[in-house]
């Protein structure tokens, strides 16, 4: 007789006989899955999902023999009738038909499939009440094979029953699930694992230490058939028979057949991940490696532990599941964390499973990598993450951060409120939000007063969040880095027209309209114009190396040609192309940021094409004249260019009512 392996062998039979292989882990299964049949409330199709090794393959084969058993619907097969024997040798292969979806998932192997339904059970002088088709692995199937069974699967014939089975059940498709009875297999508790364990090895003669089972099970991650694989390959690796005759597997045995460490080295890792010591991380788990253990392994056993400090720290102790010792141990190292950091290192440690499993990286370079990262923490960093905050308010922290002399100082009792910007102010994206402090005014001067300066009180401070827009106009999400940094500004009045039939004034040009000025906060030191000419070439490098890459080409051409008071700085640029980038607010807080950092001071600037006297269409024409394009449409439709006060009156006539225009 051929070898069966140890998992064959204790295959279950029966949902819930406990002298015939029980289903073991899915008694809530086992239990509505013989109330069915015994009220013969039997269903066309189920679906069987959950981890691989939970049961459901057997559950199928149980249930096949239960409806097709020859002594009745009494919930269990017999296994002794010919019908169930016939099914559990393998040689009835009419009343249960088991089909690999893997291998047999096209639309052919599916319309095969439903030309066999109408056939009715029985063969071999055999007869039984139906036929019940196993597919397992359902999620392998292509969407036509699917489709193709959707008809058969909603309105079978009386004598067909479909049992699919996967692990993948996000896979399948609506309308399958729509379809059939659904039943979610779950992994086995540990103490249900050991449990069987210790009563297939007592059965088998083999007499294994409480340990050895603990970390059998463990090893099988809820998985019976690989605990039992596992269980299997221990007794092939130890058991010595002892003075009494009996074989014996010690937990030493199963720590080197798995790979994995004793108590204490993890212990050891785990300690050194609290005090924040990577030299005594490293040493210890390179102990551990040189002494065998296997890389994934260990980093499980860490990340176990470290679950189980997690647990502790969050006021669940009795949720674990180990024994004394180890209870102990996490108690002790549970002193050196906090939870914020627990959770910081499980995270980090336990997504490495997938990268230790390649071949293409070095596994333990890989998990020092991580056991750095977890310990690793930047000086003053909160133990948890913090609540997620607002994007404006995100911005803020950093530009408060990165310019400690521009920033504006704000009390605890300051108030802010969030508003559109209005329309119409020149160099403000008119979906840009304008943060407005409208708090009390403190008592005294600012701490940074230049002596004989005053402060408006009355004068409404707003600071202006660099926010980035998509091309519809909305405003989108805020990236961190792409913020360079908050200045106070005072928003201009906006020109309106004077009567609401009038068009509003026409905007002027580029050049002629006032930026919003930008006040920096007196510090009571004069920058002259010859100090920001001698330190513009490591302006232009202090913007390169806060990653504004892109805006160095454009600061190539330009240079410093006066310097106003209030250390606003007259920057002259060769085209009307390169001051509108860099007037842009992005980029003009950018260029502000890296010139206050160069010079010490907060500086502002403003940005003119040549020397600041063109009215800006005369430096949009350029040498050539006027534009090409402008020129090719007055030919086109027979026109002639407007001059500026043209345009301007013709911007404040009336508007035409709509059916004027036709």
């Amino acid at each position: 007789m051929a070898q069966t392996t140890l998992y064959n062998k204790w295959r279950p039979r029966t949902f819930a006989d406990a002298n015939d292989l029980p289903l073991v882990g899915q008694e809530a299964i086992g239990r509505t899955l013989r109330q069915a049949i015994v009220r013969n409330q039997i269903a066309h199709a189920y679906l069987f999902c959950g981890p691989r090794g939970t049961g459901k393959t057997s559950a199928a084969r149980i249930f096949a023999r239960a409806v097709n058993c020859q002594r009745g619907l009494q919930g269990e097969p017999c296994n002794q009738c010919g019908n169930c024997t016939a099914l559990l040798d393998g040689r009835q292969l009419d009343l249960l038909i088991e089909i690999d979806a893997a291998s047999n998932r096209g639309v052919d192997d599916a319309r095969l499939l439903r030309e066999r339904l109408l056939q009715r059970p029985g063969g071999d002088g055999l007869t039984g009440r139906y036929k019940v088709y196993i597919i397992d692995e359902v999620h392998m199937l292509t969407k036509e094979a699917f489709n193709t069974l959707l008809k058969s699967l909603e309105e079978p014939p009386p004598h067909v029953i479909f049992i699919l089975a996967t692990t993948d059940p996000q896979e399948v498709l609506p309308t399958i699930l729509s379809r059939c009875q659904r039943f979610d297999f779950r992994s086995v508790a540990l103490e249900k694992l050991v449990g069987h364990l210790e009563h297939v090895a007592m059965v088998e003669g083999f007499a294994v230490e409480p340990r050895a089972l603990e970390a059998l099970a463990r090893a099988a991650r809820g998985g019976l058939r690989d605990a039992i694989s596992l269980l299997d390959q221990a007794m092939a690796f130890g058991g010595e028979p002892g003075l009494d005759g009996e074989r014996r597997i010690s937990t030493s045995q199963v720590d080197a057949m798995l790979g994995i460490s004793r108590l204490d080295a993890v212990t050891q890792v785990a300690r050194a991940l609290g005090d924040q010591d990577l030299a005594s991380a490293l040493r210890a788990s390179h102990r551990a490696l040189n002494g065998g253990a296997d890389v994934r392994a260990f980093n499980r056993q860490v990340v176990d532990f470290l679950r189980g400090v997690m647990l502790t720290l969050g006021g669940a102790p009795e949720t674990l599941e180990v024994d004394v010792e180890t209870r102990d141990a996490i108690g002790q190292v549970s002193r050196t964390f906090t939870l914020g950091r627990v959770i910081r290192a499980v995270k980090g440690l336990s997504g490495l499973d997938a990268s230790l499993r390649t071949r293409t990286v070095d596994a333990t370079l890989v998990f020092e990598v991580a056991l750095a990262e977890a310990i690793d923490t930047p000086a003053g960093a909160p133990a948890s993450s913090p609540p997620a905050q607002p994007p404006n308010q995100r911005v803020a922290q950093r530009a408060d951060a990165a310019s400690p002399d521009i920033r504006p100082e704000r009390s605890s009792e300051a108030r802010t409120s969030v508003s559109p910007a209005p329309a119409g102010v020149a160099g403000v994206n008119e979906t840009a939000q304008v943060v407005v402090d409208r708090r009390e005014p403190a008592a005294g001067p600012p701490p940074n007063l230049a002596p004989g300066a005053t402060v408006d009180a009355d004068t409404a401070i707003v600071t202006h969040d660099a926010v980035q827009t998509d091309q519809r106009g909305s405003q989108g999400a805020v990236p961190e880095d792409a913020v360079q940094s908050l200045q106070q500004v005072e928003v201009a009045p906006v020109a309106r027209s004077a009567s609401p039939g009038l068009w509003p004034t026409a905007p002027q040009s580029a050049s002629n309209v006032a930026a919003p000025v930008r006040r920096a906060r007196p510090t009571g030191k004069t920058i002259g114009l010859s100090d920001v000419v001698s330190q513009w070439a490591s302006v232009i490098a202090q913007i390169r190396d806060d990653g504004m890459v892109p805006l160095m080409g454009v600061l190539q051409g330009t240079s410093p040609i006066a310097v106003e008071p209030e250390n606003l700085v007259i920057v002259s640029c060769g085209s009307a192309f390169a001051m509108q980038k860099l007037s842009d607010t992005t980029n003009t807080l950018g260029i502000e940021r890296a010139l206050s950092r160069v010079m010490g001071v907060p500086m502002r600037i403003r940005v003119v094409v040549g020397d600041g006297t063109n009215d800006g269409a005369e430096a949009r024409r350029g040498p050539s004249g006027p534009d090409p394009f402008a020129s090719r449409a007055v030919r086109m439709l027979g026109g002639r260019a407007l001059n500026n006060d043209e345009v301007t009156d013709l911007d404040r006539r009336p508007t035409l009512p709509f059916d004027s225009w036709t």
